[in-house]
Order: structure tokens, then C-alpha cells, then sequence
């Protein structure tokens, strides 16, 4: 009998809290800056606290493997212009395709972009403008369209007199931790009969080469 209670009372635990919401708060001024909380805690994901330097032995240099990085990872080192059309055309496919049914379930509290596009001289300027607002509104149309949004707000001018485009975006978003659960096994279940659909194949291919 108690140890039904325990059972119990740590579903209902595991209940309440796959309930509870994760926060992510996005800035972007030229650069990617993420904190994500959920219930007390939080954690700054970018930027990164910068390490102290650490005395190296001389070593043998041997090249280096180039590692692949995430979405945000790579937004992050791009920095600037080019690393926000990159995010931004990343989340417009995956709010449109691959990921929509998870992007239905997050709330949207603030949704804010605004871009003073400049370059070197007037006609620079003009053909950056028209390829910014080629990628910032459909993508402003396609997540306000799949997400709860209270409020959103998107502005692209160009600017003339300036020599460098500025940048101010916000987002503030959350969403529970049991769609997050819901959609994580969704992926390992899909990526599973990928992998056994592959094999059944392979044998098929290898049982006619025999023949």
C-alpha cells in the first residue's frame, strides 16, 4: 500500500511538471543571445562566459575535425545580418514543414524585429532591403500564422545615411514540457523505422545479389 502512494505521488509529480512551461527569451542586437528557464531555474545559453586562458604545452599540431554545428550555434558565430536571414529562413521552414505541429503549441508573449538595413553606398542598400524584406515578412507571416501570438510587431527600412545595418529583435516565448516529451519521442520513433525500413532494404539488396 505505501508503495502505491510513492507511485502515485511521483506520477503525479512527473505530471505536474511535464505541465509546467519551458521560457526561452531570444534577443538579437548583430548578436544571438538566448536564456532558457523553467520553474526557478535559468540558463544563459548564449553568449557564452568567456573562458580564462589556460597555459598550453607545445604540442604536435594535428588538423582539426570540423565539427557540425546547431542552428543557434551557427547564428551565433555568423553574427550580424547574414546569421539573422539564416535563422530566420531555418525557422520559416521548420514552422512550415518539419516542425509545425510543434510550433502550434507555443505561446508567443512578444514578437519584435526591427531592421535599419545600410551598406557602403545607395545601391548596396537598396538591393540588401529588398532581399531582407524578401526573407523577414514571409517568415513573420508564417510564424504568427502556426503560433499563439499576443503580440507582434516587424519593421525593414533601408537607411541611407548610415554606414552599418542595425538590428533590434525580441522574442519571448513558452512552451510545456510534455509537448516537448511528446515530440522528441515522435522523432526517436520515426527515426527508428528509418533506420529499420534502411536495413530491411539493405537485406533485400543483398539476398537478390546472391540470386
Amino acid at each position: 500500500m505505501k508503495f502505491l502512494r510513492i507511485f502515485l505521488l511521483m506520477n503525479l509529480i512527473g505530471f505536474l511538471l511535464s505541465m509546467a512551461s519551458v521560457r526561452f527569451r531570444i534577443s538579437y542586437t548583430n548578436e544571438l543571445k538566448l536564456k532558457i528557464s523553467y520553474l526557478f531555474f535559468s540558463y544563459t545559453v548564449f553568449p557564452k562566459k568567456k573562458k580564462p586562458p589556460k597555459a598550453e604545452k607545445a604540442k604536435t599540431k594535428q588538423p582539426e575535425e570540423k565539427k557540425k554545428e546547431n542552428l543557434f550555434l551557427k547564428v551565433y558565430h555568423e553574427k550580424g545580418l547574414k546569421g539573422l536571414l539564416h535563422l530566420l529562413k531555418a525557422l520559416a521552414d521548420m514552422a512550415g514543414h518539419a516542425l509545425k505541429t510543434l510550433f502550434q503549441h507555443i505561446r508567443v508573449k512578444l514578437l519584435s524585429l526591427h531592421v535599419a538595413v545600410a551598406e557602403e553606398d545607395a545601391a548596396k542598400t537598396a538591393l540588401t532591403f529588398g532581399e531582407v524584406c524578401g526573407v523577414v515578412y514571409p517568415t513573420f507571416s508564417v510564424l504568427t500564422e502556426t503560433m499563439k501570438c499576443s503580440k507582434f510587431e516587424v519593421a525593414v527600412v533601408p537607411d541611407f545615411q548610415a554606414k552599418k545595418t542595425k538590428i533590434q529583435g525580441k522574442a519571448d516565448l513558452k512552451i510545456r514540457v510534455a509537448v516537448l516529451l511528446m515530440t522528441a519521442v515522435q522523432a526517436l520513433i520515426r527515426y527508428m523505422k528509418t533506420i529499420k525500413s534502411a536495413k530491411i532494404s539493405d537485406k533485400t539488396k543483398s539476398k537478390k545479389a546472391v540470386q
